[in-house]
C-alpha cells in the first residue's frame, strides 16, 4: 500500500494518492487496534512503534484533504490522530499541540458558511502564489500579496501554528524588501501565534525571534536586537538545538558585540562559538546550502581553523595570511570555510563557477577585488558586476547570511536559486554529499561528479592527443567513474585519500585497470626525469643519489597501491617525506612568488588600462587630454590631471566635493586626498596614504605638458608610440591630487622608473595600450615613446 501511495505521488495522480493515503491510515489503525488489544501494557516499545506509523500518515492525510478544501474529513483525521497521540508516551508537547490547532482550524472551516469558505480558499491561494514569489525573489510582490491573504485567512479559521509560520514568511518578504515596519509587525504576530499556539520554548518560536532580532539589528536597535538574541540563546540552550543553529545565534550575537565595541562580551561569545565549531561541520554545512545542485566540481577548505590550528604550526602562516589583502581584499584569518564550485550552465554561457567564503563569528567581511565593477540584480537582490566581464571575480555579492561570493554571473544565479527552499530540507549535489563526507580538521577537501559531465569528458578525451600505451586507458575513465574525492590532510596521516566510485554499469576492477597502469607510469617518469637532472649536474653523488631517490619513489609508490573498500576503489598516501621542514616550504616560495607578482601586474595593468580609457573619454568630451596641472590666480599650484579624470572614472560625486578654483593644499580641498580612488593605488607598492605612483612625463615634448593641453592631433609620433602615464618608482610617488608628476630628462629617461617593480616598467600609451617594458630597456628607445612629435625611429619593437 505504501508502495502504491508512493508511485501515485510520482506519477502526480493527487487523487489517486489521497485515496491511497485514506487506506493506508485506515489499515494502520485496525493494526494499531489489533497491538493494543494483544500487547498492551506489556510490550510498550513495540505498541509504541504501531502508534508512530498512523500518527505521521493521519497529521499527513489530514494536510492534504485540508489543502483539497475537504475541511470536514481533514477535521475528523485529525481528530482520530489526536485520540492515538493521546495514547503515545513521549510524544512531544510542541507536536501534541500542532494537532490540536490544525483539528480546531479544520472545524472552523468545516463550520464556515460558504461565502468565508471561499474568502479562506482565495486568501489561501494568494499565500501560495506568494510563496511562489518568495521563491523568484520577488519580495515586494510576495510580502503585499501577503498582507492581503494572512489577515484574511485568521478571521476566517483563527490563529494556528501553521499560520504563524506565514506571518513569518510574510516578515522575512517585507524584510528584504525594506519595508522594516511591516515586518516588524509580521513578526511580532507570528511570536504572538506561536505562544499561544504551540509554546515559547519551541524551535519555531525561537526562529522567528531570531528573524527579528537580525531585523533590529539591521535597523541598529543594537539593546533590542541584543535582548532578542540573547532570548533566543536561551531557548536554543533548553531545548539542545542542533548545533548550526546556535552557531548561527552565537555568529549574529558576537557581530552584535563587535558592532557596540564591548570586546569583554564579544570574547566570551567567541570562546563559546569555537567550542561549539569544532564539534560541528558549521562553516562548510552552511556554504552546502548554496552549492548549486548541477555542480560538478566542488572543493572546501577551512582557512581559520588551519590558521589556529597549534599542530599546524609549521605551516607558512604568514604567508597565507598576506595573500588573502591583495587577491581579495580579504583576511582568511576570519574565514572560517570555503567553497568553490563549478557547475554546469546554458551552453551560450559556458560553465558557471564560483568561490564561497564564510566568515567567522562576528566578522563583518566585505569583498574588496581591486576591479572597477557596477550595480546590477536579480529580481530584490543586489551584487556587483565588474566592468570587464571577462575578468576572473566577474561578480561579487554578500548574501543574507553573510556569505562572500565572487565568481561568474551564471553561477551567482546558481547560488542564489538555492536560496528559496527550506535549509533543513534541502537537496545536495553528489559533490556536496561527498565533500560532508570528509570533512574534518585541517583538510583540502576536492569533489567531482564524473556522471555530470560524461559527454563532455568522453568528448575532449576522444578528442585529445594521443598518450602513452600505459596511459591510454585514462582515455575510458568517464566510461566508468561515477564520482570522486581527494582529501589531502595537513595534519595526519593519511595525509592523501583518492576514492574512485564506479558506475552502476561498470566495476572496482576496471578502475583499477585504468588507474594502477597510470602510477606505474608516473613512478618511471620522476625516476627518469630525476636521473636526467642528476647526471645533467655531473656531480660525483648523482649516481648514489639517483639510487636513494629511487628507492625512496619506489617505497612511496608501494603505499599508493589501489584497494578495494565498500565498492570504491581508494588510493592512500599515509606518509610524507619531511612536508613539515621549512626547506620544502622554501622551494615553493618562488612559485607563489610568481603567482602574486602575476596577479599584481595584471591588477596594475587594469588600472592603467582604466585611466587610458578615461583620458579618451576625456578627449571625446573636450577634444584634448587634461592638462597636466590647473592654475589659480595664475599660479600652477592648483590641481593635477588625475582629479579631472574622476567624472570618467566613475567617480563624479567625489570630484564634485573639490572646490576647483582652490589650490590642491587648501583647507578644503586636502580633507580629500584620503578619499583616493582604488584606480590610482599600484598594488603591491608601498607608498604614503593618498600618495600614487602613476605619473605622467613632465617635461617638454611630452603628452601632458604643464598646463597645455594635448589633443590626438598633435601626436604625431603616433599614439602606439607614445607614453601617456607611467608607473613611477615607490619614492617617486606623489600626493594624488597634488599638480606633480616624474620630471622627464631626455638625457636620463629612466631616471625614476627602472626599479618600480622586478618584472619590469608599467607604460599607458596614448592609444589606451598597456605594455610591460624591460627595466633596462634602451634608454633612447624610452627617450623617443616620450615624446609627441620628434619623429624618432622607435627601436627594439
Amino acid at each position: 500500500m505504501i508502495s502504491e501511495f508512493r508511485d501515485a505521488e510520482v506519477s502526480q495522480q493527487p487523487d489517486v494518492a489521497l485515496t491511497k493515503l485514506a487506506n493506508l491510515f485506515a489499515v494502520e489503525q485496525k493494526l494499531l487496534e489489533l497491538a493494543e488489544e494483544q500487547l498492551g501494557v506489556d510490550d510498550v516499545e513495540v505498541t509504541n512503534q504501531y502508534r508512530d506509523a498512523p500518527i505521521a500518515d493521519g497529521g499527513l492525510l489530514a494536510v492534504r484533504l485540508y489543502h483539497a478544501g475537504d475541511y470536514q474529513r481533514s477535521e475528523e483525521v485529525y481528530r482520530q490522530t489526536l485520540s492515538i497521540a493521546r495514547r503515545r508516551p513521549g510524544l512531544a508537547l510542541e507536536e501534541y499541540n500542532d494537532l490540536s490547532w490544525m483539528a480546531l482550524r479544520a472545524k472552523r472551516l468545516a463550520d464556515a458558511t460558504p461565502e468565508n469558505r471561499a474568502r479562506y480558499d482565495a486568501a489561501l491561494g494568494e499565500s501560495e502564489e506568494a510563496a511562489a514569489l518568495m521563491a523568484a525573489m520577488q519580495y515586494k510582490k510576495a510580502a503585499a500579496l501577503y498582507q492581503e491573504a494572512l489577515p484574511e485567512r485568521q478571521e476566517v479559521a483563527g490563529i494556528s501554528p501553521g499560520l504563524a509560520s506565514e506571518y513569518n514568511k510574510f516578515a522575512l518578504a517585507a524584510a528584504r524588501s525594506e519595508q522594516a515596519e511591516a515586518a516588524e509587525q509580521a513578526y511580532r504576530s507570528a511570536l504572538d501565534m506561536f505562544e499561544l499556539t504551540i509554546g515559547k520554548e519551541t524551535a519555531r518560536y525561537s526562529l522567528a525571534l531570531f528573524n527579528l532580532a537580525v531585523l533590529y539589528s539591521e535597523q541598529e536597535r543594537l539593546p533590542e536586537a541584543e535582548a532578542a538574541f540573547l532570548e533566543t540563546r536561551r531557548i536554543e540552550n533548553r531545548l539542545g538545538l542542533d548545533i548550526d543553529s546556535q552557531l548561527a545565534t552565537l555568529d549574529r550575537i558576537a557581530g552584535l558585540y563587535q558592532k557596540t565595541q564591548e570586546p569583554e562580551k564579544f570574547n566570551g561569545i567567541v570562546v563559546e562559538y569555537r567550542l561549539l565549531e569544532r564539534a560541528s561541520h558549521r562553516g562548510l554545512t552552511s556554504l552546502l546550502r548554496h552549492l548549486p545542485l548541477d555542480a560538478f566540481l566542488a572543493a572546501s577548505l577551512d582557512p581559520a581553523a588551519i590558521l589556529e590550528d597549534p599542530a599546524l604550526e609549521h605551516l607558512p602562516r604568514e604567508l597565507f595570511q598576506s595573500l588573502g589583502p591583495q587577491l581579495a581584499g580579504v583576511d582568511i584569518s576570519k574565514i572560517q570555510a570555503t567553497l568553490g564550485f563549478a557547475s554546469l550552465a546554458p551552453v551560450e554561457q559556458g560553465i558557471a563557477w564560483g568561490v564561497m567564503l564564510k566568515p567567522i563569528a562576528g566578522a563583518n567581511l566585505e569583498l574588496q577585488v581591486p576591479i572597477e565593477t557596477n550595480e546590477a540584480a536579480v529580481g530584490d537582490f543586489k551584487y556587483r558586476k565588474a566592468t570587464d566581464e571577462k575578468h576572473f571575480a566577474a561578480c561579487q555579492a554578500k548574501l543574507a547570511d553573510g556569505t562572500l561570493f565572487m565568481g561568474s554571473e551564471a553561477g551567482l544565479k546558481q547560488v542564489l536559486a538555492m536560496q528559496n527552499g527550506d535549509p533543513n530540507n534541502m537537496p545536495q549535489s553528489k559533490v556536496g554529499t561527498r565533500l560532508r563526507s570528509q570533512h574534518g580538521a585541517g583538510k583540502l577537501l576536492l569533489a567531482l561528479d564524473m556522471a555530470k559531465i560524461q559527454l563532455m569528458a568522453q568528448a575532449i578525451a576522444s578528442s585529445g592527443p594521443a598518450l602513452p600505451p600505459s596511459l591510454a586507458p585514462l582515455k575510458t575513465l568517464p566510461e566508468h567513474l561515477d564520482s570522486a574525492s581527494l582529501t589531502v590532510s595537513l595534519k595526519e596521516s593519511p595525509y592523501v585519500t583518492l576514492q574512485l566510485q564506479p558506475r552502476a554499469d561498470s566495476s572496482v576492477q576496471n578502475l583499477n585497470s585504468i588507474v594502477t597502469p597510470a602510477l606505474e607510469f608516473a613512478q618511471q617518469e620522476l625516476i627518469s626525469g630525476l636521473g636526467q637532472q642528476l647526471r645533467a649536474s655531473g656531480s660525483e653523488i648523482g649516481q648514489p643519489m639517483l639510487a636513494y631517490l629511487s628507492r625512496v619513489a619506489q617505497s612511496k609508490f608501494n603505499e599508493l597501491a589501489p584497494v578495494a573498500e565498500s565498492g570504491q576503489l581508494v588510493i592512500r598516501l599515509r606518509e610524507v617525506l619531511d612536508l613539515e621542514t621549512a626547506a620544502h616550504f622554501g622551494l615553493l616560495i618562488p612559485a607563489i612568488e610568481g603567482a602574486r607578482l602575476a596577479a599584481q601586474q595584471m591588477s596594475n595593468s587594469n588600472n592603467l588600462k582604466m585611466i587610458g580609457l578615461a583620458m579618451h573619454n576625456h578627449h571625446a568630451t573636450y577634444l584634448c587630454f587634461p592638462a597636466r596641472r590647473t592654475t589659480v590666480d595664475g599660479k600652477e599650484s592648483g590641481l593635477s590631471w588625475r582629479v579631472h579624470l574622476l567624472p570618467f572614472l566613475e567617480q563624479s560625486d567625489l570630484y564634485q566635493q573639490f572646490h576647483l578654483d582652490e589650490p590642491w593644499d587648501s583647507e578644503h580641498n586636502k580633507t580629500l586626498i584620503e578619499k583616493m580612488p582604488a584606480v590610482f593605488a599600484a598594488p603591491g607598492v608601498n607608498t604614503a596614504p593618498g600618495s600614487t605612483v602613476y605619473l605622467t612625463l613632465a617635461g617638454p615634448g611630452t603628452a601632458m605638458q604643464d598646463t597645455q593641453k594635448v589633443a590626438l592631433r598633435n601626436i604625431t609620433d603616433g599614439t602606439s608610440n607614445t607614453i601617456l602615464v607611467a608607473e613611477a618608482n615607490p619614492d617617486q610617488a606623489v600626493i594624488w591630487t597634488k599638480p606633480d608628476d616624474l620630471p622627464f630628462d631626455p638625457q636620463q629617461p629612466l631616471n625614476g622608473l627602472n626599479s618600480a617593480r622586478v618584472d619590469g616598467i608599467q607604460l599607458l600609451f596614448a592609444d589606451g595600450s598597456v605594455h610591460l617594458e624591460p627595466s633596462d630597456m634602451d634608454p633612447k628607445r624610452m627617450a623617443a615613446l616620450a615624446s609627441i612629435a620628434g619623429g624618432e625611429v622607435i627601436e627594439g619593437e
